[in-house]
Order: structure tokens, then sequence, then C-alpha cells
């Protein structure tokens, strides 16, 4: 037993070693501020001294004991010194804001999140010791680090396959539960199951991996005939998105409407300012969502353009302006497609279906937040694939992702999957001594102002509301959090859930029974319940390839009357009440070719690389999207706006499917 101990200890000695010489430095910070603050230093002068001598402790300990440095001089030793401080410091700016977020802002148990930020802190403070401060120059270590390198380099392909799993799961779940668990909010209109809808969709698979081999049998048979140059082919792809939007103008002019909801409250505020001549917005319904107010004066302008040149209906200004939005939108999507895949077979695909799913939806007719803001996700992707250079490139994400974000929230999530590949690559850079800390500087002060611009911008258009509101009205992320967790509106949106956080009269108050709530549901569902309640919200979610148009209250709330016969057969398609006769057929096509885009990106797993590397970012993306809405408030409608994206990658799995099918089926034709 006492050999088995001895090996044991070998094997692990640098860790169990850390973590006692850790467990010493809490002592010492401790013992530190103890006798500080009795002296009558106070708490701040306590605190900086107890780190001080903690940190000191931790760095003579970790040199001489734990990691063995061979460093000697004046110079390696204040090196070393200084990078031990600075990581410290560093954990430690980390440790303060998980407290500050998880404990003042969300108020969960201090001492829960204490533990679980120490456990994170021990982790990245060993991790940076091993790696940067203390590093062993063996042959043994260098293969670990090699291991490393590859690691590091592997995980924003390892995001890919994580959100392609996620994805296999969801179709696997609409296959065979469809709507079953689904009581309160029903996602689709439709009667016939996805298990007869998933046929057409990989029969779709199918004719496209066909078309692509057939075009490139043609292309190869005409191999000695001039083809179009790029600049010719991005004309053609503009010169179709000019048809596309007039389309796109020619529907919404004769099926729009004027609906309820949320949408009523900023159409009706923007109408008022610049119309009516209100000095601002509406103080009850905007003190809590003060994040509809930028829309709102979006809106405004349009108003204001549609009074000069639209007197007589200055709301189709906002038509026009929707339109084109979407439009652009699904343009930026296909020369993302045309960037990454290198293919113009690739890209007339997933321009289709863009257009079919995306330009063609009725939702360009709904002046909100599910469609206006839906250009900021794709045109982050696609300065990610364009511009060359890396701080205009970074810059102008950070001012797109963060402008988006006060339009939609979620919008900032595309930023956030881009930080976290892009550490992934500083860290390979660090680690292979490779990393310019100057260049670092440099583009964080560019993303600095960058987010500032947008911070300004947002400020300067909201600045032109003269009604003050009540900040204490407004809701914060955890009343959503507690509607995410209702299971008797299965996560979607609860007026008693809102009744409920408004009886409170400040924020604070608000928060902590919001919290409170949240965690009585949780206790009360237990583990098997929150997994089937995430199971109903993830089908609520996805299970509509109309994106749960329709489906808000008091939808039609104000129709233009027209008997044209046109517009009588357009509403027949677009329309779910007494007028949409022919409904049933465009929500059954943008369920196959929805289940189909699914399907696709189930095929981004496969290990066939692209030139950029881009779908790893709109994987994680598209994979953060699906866990925030897991967690808080669900909407299938809130998928739109990230519609472009999923498209892109769907694109690029029916290129990896079409990699397959050569290599397996059409290359043993050949022979």
């Amino acid at each position: 037993t006492m050999k088995r101990i001895k090996e044991y200890f070998k094997k692990y000695r640098e860790i169990i070693l850390y973590l006692f010489f850790g467990g010493c430095t809490t002592l010492v910070n401790i013992v530190s501020y103890y006798i500080c603050s009795r002296i009558g230093m106070g708490t701040a002068v306590s605190t900086v001294i107890a780190w001080v001598l903690s940190v000191l402790f931790a760095y003579v300990t970790n040199r001489k004991y734990v990691f063995e440095s061979r460093a000697f001089g004046f110079v390696p030793i204040l090196k070393e010194t200084a990078g031990f401080f600075l990581c410290r410091l560093a954990t430690g700016l980390l440790d303060l804001a998980i407290m500050v977020v998880f404990v003042d802002f969300l108020h969960f148990n201090d001492m829960i999140i204490k533990i679980l930020s120490n456990i994170i802190v021990i982790v990245l403070n060993y991790v940076a010791s091993k790696l940067l401060i203390f590093k062993d120059k063996s042959s043994e270590s260098k293969a670990k680090e090699s291991k490393l390198f590859k690691a590091l380099s592997s995980f924003p392909f390892a995001f890919r396959i994580m959100f392609c799993f996620y994805t296999a799961v969801t179709l696997l779940l609409l296959i065979f539960i469809d709507k079953g668990l689904n009581s309160y909010y029903i996602p689709n209109d439709l009667t016939v199951s996805n298990k007869v809808l998933i046929l057409p969709s990989l029969l779709l698979l199918i004719l496209f991996i066909g078309a692509i081999y057939i075009f490139r049998r043609i292309k190869e048979s005409r191999s000695g005939k001039k083809e179009l140059s790029e600049k010719q082919f991005y004309i053609i792809i503009a010169l179709v998105f000019a048809a596309v939007y007039l389309l796109q103008l020619f529907i919404s002019s004769h099926i729009y409407l004027k609906t309820a909801w949320d949408v009523k409250a900023v159409r009706e505020s923007a109408e008022n300012i610049a119309i009516g001549g209100a000095d601002g917005v509406p103080f009850e319904y905007f003190s809590i969502y003060p994040n509809n107010i930028l829309i709102t004066y979006t809106l405004v302008f349009l108003y204001r353009i549609g009074n000069l040149f639209f007197a007589s209906n200055p709301y189709k200004a906002i038509l026009v302006f929707v339109s084109f939005v979407v439009c652009v939108s699904v343009f930026l999507m296909t020369l993302c497609i045309y960037r990454i895949t290198c293919s113009r077979k690739l890209t007339v695909c997933g321009m289709i279906i863009g257009i079919l799913l995306i330009a063609l939806s009725p939702w360009i007719v709904i002046p909100y937040t599910d469609s206006i803001p839906m250009v900021f996700p794709v045109l982050a992707v696609f300065c990610y694939l364009y511009v060359k250079n890396p701080y205009l490139r970074y810059s102008l994400m950070a001012f797109v992702c963060v402008l988006g974000y006060y339009y939609k929230p979620t919008v900032i999530i595309v930023l956030i999957a881009l930080v976290i590949i892009k550490l992934f690559v500083l860290a390979e850079k660090l680690f292979r001594k490779k990393l310019l800390l100057k260049q670092c500087a440099c583009m964080l002060l560019c993303i600095v102002i960058s987010v500032g611009c947008a911070f300004g911008v947002n400020k300067a258009v909201c600045s032109q509301n003269k009604t003050p509101l009540n900040e204490n009205r407004q809701m914060t992320m955890t009343h959503y959090l507690m509607m995410g967790l209702n299971v008797e509106t299965e996560g979607v949106y609860c007026l008693y859930d809102l009744g409920y956080s408004n009886s409170f009269p400040d924020v604070e108050s608000r928060q902590k029974a919001n919290i409170s709530v949240a965690k009585r549901r949780l206790k009360e569902m237990g583990l098997k319940g929150y997994i089937k309640l995430l199971i109903i919200k993830n089908m609520s979610t996805y299970n509509d390839g109309t994106f749960g148009w329709g489906k808000e209250g008091t939808f039609y709330f104000e129709v233009p009357e027209d008997n044209r016969n046109i517009t009588k057969a357009l509403r027949s398609f677009y329309y779910t009440n007494e007028q949409g006769t022919n409904y049933v057929v465009f929500a059954t096509a943008e369920q196959i070719l929805w289940l189909f885009i699914l399907i696709c990106i189930c095929f981004c797993a496969l290990p066939f690389r692209t030139k950029y590397g881009a779908e790893n970012l709109v994987a994680l993306s598209l994979l953060g999207v699906s866990i925030f809405l897991l967690i808080f408030e669900c909407r299938a409608r809130y998928l739109f706006v990230f519609s472009p994206l999923f498209v892109i990658l769907a694109t690029v799995g029916l290129y990896k499917a079409y990699l397959l099918a050569n290599k397996y089926i059409f290359s043993r034709n050949k022979t």
C-alpha cells in the first residue's frame, strides 16, 4: 500500500504539491489579512497587503518545490516574478468579475459561486504557471507542448462538431417526437408529421448533390471554353438579387399587414413621433423595454422619409427598408458561401435556399427586431471573410455586433464566438512564442474604439427621446430566465410572469424574486423534468420552417382591404387566418426546406477542410444562440435573425456531403 502511495505521489507530485501549497497560500492570505486589519490598517490596505504576501509566498513555493524552476540570474528571475504576479492579478480580476456578475447582478449564492470561481482560478493559475512562467525545456515537456498545440488548434473544429451533434439530436427529436410533447405552444400548424416530410427533404439533398455532380461533369466536358470571370459572376449575383428585391416589394405590397404585440407599441410610437409630433416614446412600455428605443427611432427616421416620398401612406418606406435589409442579408450570405466553398455551383445552391427560406418569407412585412437586425450577424461573418486587414476586420466585426446588440441582444453571441475561437489561436501563438504583444495591444485598442463608436451611435439615436423613463421598471435577464423555466407555458412568453416581475418596485428586488422563482421551478421539476422542458423548448424553437409566422397575439391586427386577385392569391399562401386557404402549401414547403437545412448541417461534422474555416465561427455562434434559447425564453421567430448563418452552414454541409458522395459513389462509378 505504501509503495502504491509513493508511486501515486511520484506520478502526480506536481499537482499534489500545487494544491498543498495553494492551501498554504490561502492560509497566508487569511492570516495576513487578520493581522493587518487588527492593527488598524483598514479593509482595502489589509486586503492588498494580504494579496501581495500570499502571491509572494505562492511564487517562492511554486518556483522551488512545485515546478522546480531552473531560471537563475537577476533578469530571468525578475521576468519570472513579474509574469507570476501579472497572471495572478489577471485571475484575481477574473474572480472579481465572476463574483460581481453572478452574485451582485444575478444574485446566486455567494459561497457556491466563490467555490466555482476558485476552481476556475486554480486551474488557470496552474496552466499559466506550467506553460508560461515555469516552463520546462526538457524533451518530454516539449512533446507535451506539441500535444497541447494540436489540442488548441482543434478546439474550433470541436465547437463545430458539438453544434453538428446538437443539430443531429434535434433532427431526431423532430422526426420521432415532433409536436408530441408540446401542449401550450404548438410549433407549426401542419397535420403532416416530420416523419413524412423528412423523405422529400432527403430527396432534395440527393437532387442537390446530383445537380452539383452533373454541372461539374458539364464543366469538365467544356474545359476548353471560356468561363465567366470573377467580376462577371459577382455582377450576375447582384442582378439576381436586384430582381429578388423587386419581387419582395411586389409581394410585400400585397400581403403587408399591421400586427399587434410589441410591434404595435414600437410602430405606433414611431408614427406619433414622426408624424404626430410627440416628444418621445410612451412612458409605460419603454420603461419596461428600453431596449426597443433604438428600433423605434429607426422607424421614426423611415416614417419621415416615407412622409416625403409616400405622403399618402408613409408606412411604405418601412416596407421598402425591411425588404432591402433582408435582401442584403441574403446577398451577403451568398457572398460568404462563395468565399468559404470557392464553388460557384455551391454558391448558386445556397443562394436558391436563402431566397426561398428567407428573402421570400412573409417576415419581410414585420418591422421588428426579428427582421431588421438580420444584417448584423451575417455582416460580421462577411467582414471575417472579406476584410484582409486584421485590425480593420475585427474592429468592424466588433462595431457591427455591438450595434446589432442594441437592436437584438443575441447578436452579441457572434462576437463572443469570435473571441472564444481567437483566444485559442492566441493561446497557441503565445505558447509557440509567435504572439506579438504590441500587435495584440493595437488590435485591442481598435476593438475598444469600435465598441465605443457603436455605443455612441446608440446613445446619439436614443438621446432624441425626451420622455424620462423609470429605470426601475425595466426587465433584466433574470426575468427571461424565470420565464424560460415556466413549465406551464413551456418556456415561451408568459403574461403572468410579466405581471409578477412588474409587481416589484425596483430592479434589485425584481431580480431577487426572479432568481427565487427560477430556483423553485428548477427544484420542483427535478433533473428529469428539466430535461423534458429543454426538449419541449427545443421543439418550440426548431420545429417551424416559417419561424413562428402568425403565432404572436392578435397577429392580424390591421389588414388593408384589397380585393385584387393577385392580392387574394398571395394572401392565400402567406396568411394563417381565414384568408390563408393555401397556407398549408407554403408552410409544408418551408418545413421541408428547413429539415433539409438541418440535415445538411449534420454533414458539417465531416473532416473535409474549407479555405477559411469560417464555418467554425458560424457553428459556435449558432450553438450559443441555441443554448441561450434553451436557458431563457424561447421563440421560433428568434432564429429568423440568424437564418442566413444556418444557410451558410447548411451549404458547407451540402458541399461536404457532395465530397463524400464523390469519394464513395461517383468515383467508383467511373472505375
